[in-house]
Order: structure tokens, then C-alpha cells, then sequence
């Protein structure tokens, strides 16, 4: 996979998320080599150009992720799934957040459990990345009828209800780019 070309498609985010992309654009090439080395250099580069609550979380995650696919040269589908399991583990440990609470996990958890649920279904892997994104998706959607319980949306309350959340759309607008370059 080009790893590079998707993390180039996600520069459709918001203002933070552009200097994450930015960042990620202007990794070297050797930062690509390893699933561990991609994932590390992906969280150093997200921690020092992303502000607000997404630094930390996706910092976090990406690390947890490198961690899980340590000393592979390449990675299985199934352990790629494995990673972006801890990764999301990552984010509600460090958050407290969970499944409806309104934040990124809405379009997270959606997204990981279609994924699982399309790879019981023998559907190929790229099919079955390619389900997780367009549940992702109306994960982000749903979060715009969901009272916010954690995160900076729950500051606002019910002045946040119509909007859908901002960290699940920039979830569901990146994997959507990952399924992109996968080909679905």
C-alpha cells in the first residue's frame, strides 16, 4: 500500500487537521519502511502540528498501534485490524469516553466493529476496510443527535445537537482516504 497517498487525500479536515497532513506529507520516505516505524513517525509528526484534544488521542493511538505491530516488516490485514483496535482502546482509556458519548469514538467503534463483522463475512479485506469507513461515517452522522457526554462538545450541550462532531467527521473523512487508496 502507499501509505503516503492516503495520508495526502486527508487534507479536507479542518484547520488543525491540515497541518497534521502537512506534516505527514513532509515525512521522509524511510518513515514509511515498517509498519512500527510508519505509525511512530505518523504520531510525532500528528503531536507537534495538531492542536486541541486531538494531539493527545491520535498521538496516543498511533503509538499504541506502533506498539502492536513491533518488529513486523510488513503487516497482516488482520494485524492492521488488531492495531486500529488498540488505537481506539488508546483513546477512550485516555478520554474516558465510550460508544455515544459524542466524540471520535462515534465514528471509531462504529467503523472497527463493521470492519470485524465484513472480515466474519469473507468479504475481502479491502471490502471489508471499505464497510468500516461508511460505517464511520454514519457514526459521524449520528454524533449530530447525540448529547455530548465528553469532550469539548459537552462544554456546549445541547447548543452542540444538529452539528455532527468534529473529531468523528475527521475520523470518517481519513478512512475514508485509507479505503480510497485500498481501491474500494
Amino acid at each position: 500500500m502507499d501509505y503516503k497517498t492516503v495520508l495526502i487525500k486527508t487534507d479536507t479536515l479542518g484547520a488543525s487537521m491540515v497541518r497534521g497532513a502537512t506534516a505527514i506529507r513532509s515525512l521522509s520516505d524511510e518513515s514509511f519502511v515498517t509498519p512500527e516505524m510508519l505509525l511512530t513517525n505518523l504520531s510525532h509528526a500528528v503531536r507537534r502540528a495538531i492542536a486541541g484534544s486531538s494531539r493527545p488521542f491520535y498521538s496516543a493511538a498511533l503509538l499504541r498501534a506502533a506498539g502492536q505491530l513491533r518488529g513486523l516488516e510488513g503487516a497482516t490485514e488482520e494485524q492492521w485490524r488488531a492495531a486500529f483496535r488498540v488505537a481506539t482502546d488508546a483513546i477512550g482509556d485516555l478520554g474516558g469516553a465510550k460508544c455515544g458519548d459524542r466524540t471520535m469514538l462515534d465514528a471509531l467503534l462504529p467503523g472497527l466493529d463493521a470492519w470485524q463483522a465484513a472480515i466474519e463475512a469473507k468479504r475481502y479485506p479491502s471490502e471489508a476496510f471499505a464497510a468500516a469507513a461508511v460505517a464511520a461515517e454514519a457514526g459521524a452522522a449520528a454524533s449530530a443527535t447525540m448529547t455530548p457526554r465528553a469532550g469539548r462538545a459537552a462544554y456546549m450541550g445541547d447548543r452542540a445537537l444538529g452539528v455532527p462532531d468534529g473529531g468523528a467527521v475527521a475520523v470518517a473523512i481519513w478512512m475514508k482516504a485509507v479505503a480510497s487508496v485500498l481501491g474500494c
